[in-house]
């Protein structure tokens, strides 16, 4: 399958598509990658870039944002786009082996056993819907659960359990993550009030 035919299968046909990706080899699903995150990273830079630019033309302005804005007007937001596209691709490429690696572990616990490979091929694949809207405003959150549905058939499909497994295998983990990170945030707003002076009461 060439690149259009797989990025139609996945939006129309993921099953399908995943039962045809399912011997393909990684070197093949990884180009499939790299090809999207080169096309996400420069959309979600360039939007990034506009939409800071706008939200400070609308803060009322002082002396640092006026320099702030002189530096954007400058070619600045050139630099800002050119940073925030490295830092998208760098993050990306880790993102993906660090995800499938926490998925994984859910995938084993549900008893598949079709290697790591399958499930990295899971989430290249799975993503297509995050590729193409991710870097869009409020829109991009339908690319994201549109992703997760495509992964948790992804982990069915190549690593050949049920669909309760499958769900699973790629929720438990985000929760777990989700709980962890939830935890941390309110330790660290917690210990922010800690922080605080006490308030002595009116005379």
């Amino acid at each position: 399958m060439n690149f259009i035919e797989k990025v139609k299968g996945m939006l129309l046909d993921p099953t399908g598509t995943y039962q045809n990706l399912k011997d393909e080899d990684m070197g093949a699903a990884l180009r499939y990658f790299v090809i999207w995150l080169l096309i996400f990273s420069a959309l979600a830079a360039v939007i990034f870039a506009v939409v800071g630019t706008a939200v400070l033309s609308m803060i009322p302005q002082t002396a640092e944002l006026g320099m702030l804005n002189s530096f954007i007007g400058a070619g600045g937001g050139i630099v800002i786009a050119g940073t925030m596209f490295i830092a998208i691709l760098i993050f990306g490429v880790i993102g993906v082996f660090i995800g499938a690696a926490i998925i994984h572990l859910g995938v084993l616990l549900v008893g598949g056993n079709n290697g790591y490979g399958q499930t990295v091929k899971s989430l290249i694949y799975g993503g297509t819907p995050s590729y193409l809207f991710g870097w869009i405003p409020f829109i991009g959150i339908i690319g994201s659960i549109w992703s997760l549905i495509l992964i948790i058939f992804g982990v069915k499909e190549l690593q050949e359990v049920s669909t309760g497994k499958a769900v699973i295998a790629v929720l438990i983990p985000v929760v777990i993550i989700a709980a962890i990170a939830g935890i941390a945030m309110i330790g660290a707003i917690l210990s922010g009030l800690s922080g605080l002076p006490p308030t002595v009461p009116a005379p």
